[in-house]
């Protein structure tokens, strides 16, 4: 099952780096740099989780935020420069999941993306990953290198 992540992130560099950063076979990136990319995209694709900037060329990402949150439940990430306590907390008032302040760690951002995925999508559900095999057996989808593997019950 493929995953969508939407970045909107005007900074292009920052962008790719941060796909890159969390590429796996199972991820697909929609990277916009403006709002009205972002809603295309997400009009267009079964988005799975907004990495979402707040100083965006044409408005403020916290605008597209309260957008999505009143037509979705979508796990939003804020990964913006804007670090002051109010900002943070315009963030989580919009309907932001989380809010990560530039420079950030790519190991934590990792982190947590698939702690939002897990807790968007059944939360307990035990998942295994070692190397390229991926176990799910709360949705029972096992695979390796991206390709399905058919297992047997026992």
């Amino acid at each position: 099952m493929a995953v969508n992540i939407m970045i909107v992130e005007d900074d292009e560099g920052l962008s790719r780096g941060v796909a890159l950063s969390l590429a796996r076979p199972e991820y697909r990136f929609f990277e916009c740099a403006t709002l009205a990319q972002a809603r295309q995209a997400f009009a267009q694709h079964a988005i799975s989780l907004v990495l979402l900037d707040v100083g965006l060329p044409d408005g403020s990402g916290l605008t597209l935020c309260r957008e999505l949150r009143a037509a979705s439940d979508v796990p939003i990430l804020f990964l913006t420069a804007n670090d002051a306590e109010y900002d943070e907390v315009a963030g989580f008032a919009a309907g932001g999941d989380d809010y990560i302040t530039k420079p950030f760690r790519l190991t934590a951002l990792r982190a947590r993306v698939e702690n939002a995925l897990r807790r968007a999508h059944g939360g307990g559900a035990a998942l295994y990953r070692f190397g390229d095999v991926s176990l799910d057996f709360g949705r029972l989808q096992f695979s390796q290198g991206g390709r399905p593997l058919a297992l047997s019950p026992s």
